[in-house]
């Protein structure tokens, strides 16, 4: 991913431009990796893994515990129908640069 801060980025924003660059990551990653997916939970809290919302967290409508016990099942994207991206319905909408 290339940094595009200063002059000629998708917004003067650090923050927006970050999630502009995160979601065109996304779909690159999406098109270009089979078994890629994503989680992508509403807040701006980090390191679920050690947190209570790891099994509580459900703005994606899946706690992230069943998300990772689907990943493991589906032996790493290559078997199974359920291990799918989640996202809460509005993680995946650009922010707007204002």
């Amino acid at each position: 991913m290339k940094l595009r801060y200063g002059p000629g980025s998708s917004c003067w924003k650090v923050a927006v431009d970050w999630n502009h660059q995160m979601l065109e990551t996304l779909d690159a990653y999406a098109a270009e990796v089979d078994n890629f997916r994503f989680y992508l939970a509403h807040g701006d809290y980090h390191t679920i893994m050690r947190s209570p919302r790891f099994y509580e967290g459900q703005s994606t409508g899946l706690p992230y515990a069943d998300w990772v016990g689907a990943m493991l099942q589906s032996q790493s994207g290559t078997g199974g129908e359920k291990w799918q991206d989640a996202a809460c319905p509005t993680c995946l909408d650009p922010l707007p640069c204002r």
